[in-house]
């Protein structure tokens, strides 16, 4: 044993020197761990506990080893302080029982083993500090997943609490009731009427109400819905609500309610029927209006038709007997008359199919080259007029099925228009073949022709094209219109192409006849 007074082989600048590399270097390193967590009180009391325990543990009256006096209150730290506060304690303790014992106290101050002074200190400085720092790092790291956890709790229970839907967790108990787990403030409008509060303040359904049946119907594991209204925020809402439960074995059966907020949606529903119904009442006066007038067109063409064909007959009768000059009259009568006749059958065809939209008879096999043949002989006088002529090639005998009458309308109007628009002295070519299931019809003439731009617009109703206004040529607009009508009809086709250099070619395709075997 070493008699009492400073400690053998004891040197306080090497003590010193890896004792603060050891202890001051991890201060550095916990700079973001200052926050702080007990209470400037706690910190101060246990700073002074650890203290005094150093004292004394290590004071030079006291040789018995109790050098681990100050570990409780440093433990103690660790759980209660952040990270660098316990570890500016554990520094503190490991310099003041290093300063004892270089003052002969402490067990340290005169051992008997192997180990020095020194190193007897620097194992205890690094045995407070791995002890302080391991115990506070686990501390801070629950500490904070704690304080995390706590953060998004919060945000969830916000959003639970804010949204404009309605949640609930309910659970049931031993004696079968439902108790509410938890609820935002939505759901407990909803629910209102639904609860109960008992004396200890636990909310659950009441028996036999509508949620308590609702829930019954949900233990089977499928959602069960209802439509309930609700005041909420004074206004009266409607909301779906939908029950469905679970059952765990730690926790038993448990249900979740739903209820969202119908409302908007329904008003929103309200405002699309009344904007249908008042495009559906805009839609039946159009109707109505357009009803309207093709009563009247058709009332005011058949009434002028019967003057028109009082005045044909009698220019009839007047060109068998007059002539010179009256007979060039009664021409020239005739001539308007049926150029007015036939405005009047267009304009009442337009109007009859525009009601009916059906065919005017049966369809039948027709002779398209006979056809042609008869629209070509009842178009001679303007044709002779013009002095042009026609040139017909028909491929053999090619039949199609079509109503005779819509036929020789359809032929009619595509050659009187090939004659109005070419020049004198033209040509007007017509082709007709079979091609595989359908017939085609193409009537080329050298007139102005049309534009890209005017082609989608030449088969609306009394549309005329800039050119043929131009030219003085007269027309109401509505042989196209007609022609397509009856083409489609037909199951049809018809296109208008420019035809190089000048000119238009019509295209049609009708339907062939085909022979019952």
């Amino acid at each position: 044993a070493h008699p009492k007074g400073k400690p053998d082989q004891m040197s306080p600048t090497r003590a010193a020197v890896p004792s603060a590399l050891l202890l001051l270097v991890p201060l550095a390193l916990m700079n973001r761990l200052r926050r702080a967590v007990a209470s400037p009180r706690r910190v101060i009391l246990l700073t002074l506990a650890s203290v005094g325990a150093v004292c004394v543990a290590f004071s030079p009256w006291n040789q018995s080893p109790l050098a681990f006096l100050p570990a409780p209150f440093l433990v103690w730290a660790a759980f209660t302080e952040s990270m660098y506060t316990v570890h500016l304690q554990a520094v503190t303790a490991s310099v003041l029982a290093s300063v004892l014992t270089f003052l002969g106290g402490g067990p340290f101050a005169h051992p008997d083993g192997v180990l020095t002074t020194e190193n007897l200190l620097q194992l205890y400085a690094l045995s407070l500090v791995a002890m302080t720092l391991a115990i506070s790092a686990l501390r801070n790291e629950r500490r904070r997943s704690e304080t995390q956890q706590a953060a998004f709790q919060s945000l969830v229970t916000e959003a639970f609490s804010r949204t404009k839907n309605g949640f609930a967790v309910l659970q049931e108990n031993l004696d079968r009731s439902i108790a509410v787990v938890d609820i935002n403030p939505v759901a407990a409008a909803v629910l209102a009427g639904q609860l109960a509060q008992h004396h200890a303040g636990a909310w659950t359904v009441i028996p036999h109400s509508d949620l308590d049946n609702t829930l019954t119907r949900a233990r089977s594991g499928l959602p069960v819905a209802a439509e309930w209204r609700a005041e909420v925020d004074g206004v009266q809402r409607a909301f779906e609500v939908t029950a469905t439960s679970s059952r765990r074995a730690e926790i038993g059966q448990v249900f979740l309610v739903d209820a969202q907020d119908l409302t908007d949606m329904r008003e929103q529903q309200r405002e699309l029927q009344q904007r249908l119904e008042r495009e559906r009442q805009t839609a039946q006066a159009l109707r109505d209006a357009n009803q309207e007038k093709d009563d009247f067109v058709a009332s005011v063409t058949h009434e002028l038709r019967t003057p028109l064909t009082s005045i044909l007959g009698y220019a009839e009768e007047l060109d068998e007997v007059l002539d010179g000059a009256e007979k060039e009259f009664v021409v020239t009568i005739r001539r308007n008359a049926n150029r007015l006749l036939e405005l009047v059958n267009n304009v009442l065809t337009l109007s009859g199919r525009a009601q009916t939209h059906a065919p005017s008879g049966p369809r039948v096999p027709c002779d398209l080259g006979r056809f042609i043949l008869d629209a070509v002989q009842d178009s001679e006088h303007e044709r002779r007029a013009k002095e042009m002529g026609i040139d017909i090639h028909v491929d053999g005998r090619v039949l199609v099925s079509a109503i005779p009458a819509e036929l020789t309308r359809i032929l009619s109007n595509i050659l009187s228009n090939a004659l109005k628009f070419s020049p004198r002295n033209g040509t007007i070519t017509i082709r007709a073949r079979r091609e595989d299931n359908h017939a085609k019809l193409t009537v080329e003439d050298e007139g102005v022709g049309i534009s890209e731009s005017e082609i989608d617009r030449l088969f609306d109703p009394f549309y005329r094209s800039p050119s043929a206004t131009r030219a003085g040529i007269a027309g109401t607009g509505l042989g196209l219109t007609i022609v397509r009508d009856l083409i489609t009809n037909l199951n049809g086709t018809i296109h208008l192409t420019p035809r190089e250099p000048h000119g238009t070619r019509v295209t049609i395709t009708l339907p062939a006849h085909e022979p019952v075997s």
